[in-house]
């Protein structure tokens, strides 16, 4: 004999919860991780394992780092300037490298800048560069007796023709 469930209705299925309790985790998750890094900030700030100086140097943005390098024979003159100055004329300044010297320039806006270089205080007789730069960027300009070499040694190239100024697609 068959018993069927004539005329009742089907029985119930138990429903889930929905997404209530999985956002309640997250969220309970979320505040322990937020309660880890305030303790451990804190912690770490009254042992003296970090000062109020390294939490400041932390929060400033990396300097654009641009290493001038004269590997000639003759004294080296470097024009360096910000084009997206509001001021009239923009912001520049003039590095003279004498033979075989080395100078690195911390530059701490990022932005669209032009790099001259020449034989001559403010000249372009050897090249000129165009860069649009970004904040912790490092370039490295060597400057050979024939040409001038250029590194981004943040994100090096892959091409061996963006190494020469010349013919450097970042430099344009």
């Amino acid at each position: 004999m068959t018993v069927t469930n004539a005329g009742q209705p089907p029985p119930q299925t138990k429903k889930r919860g929905g997404c209530g309790r999985t956002l309640g985790c997250g969220c309970l998750l979320l505040i322990l991780l937020l309660a880890l890094v305030v303790g451990g900030g804190y912690w770490a700030y009254t042992s003296g394992a970090i000062s109020p100086w390294q939490v400041y140097k932390l929060s400033q943005p990396k300097p654009l780092t641009i290493n001038l390098d004269n590997l000639r024979d003759d004294t080296l003159y470097v024009t360096v300037t910000f084009l997206d100055s509001e001021d009239d004329p923009p912001f520049s300044y003039d590095r003279d490298l004498a033979a075989f010297d080395v100078r690195v320039t911390y530059l701490q806006k990022a932005g669209r800048y032009r790099i001259d270089f020449g034989t001559q205080s403010g000249g372009a007789d050897l090249g000129a560069c165009n860069l649009s730069a970004a904040a912790g960027e490092r370039y490295q300009f060597i400057a050979l007796p024939d040409k001038i070499v250029v590194n981004r040694a943040s994100q090096p190239s892959q091409v061996g023709a963006d190494y020469v100024l010349s013919t450097c697609s970042f430099c344009r």
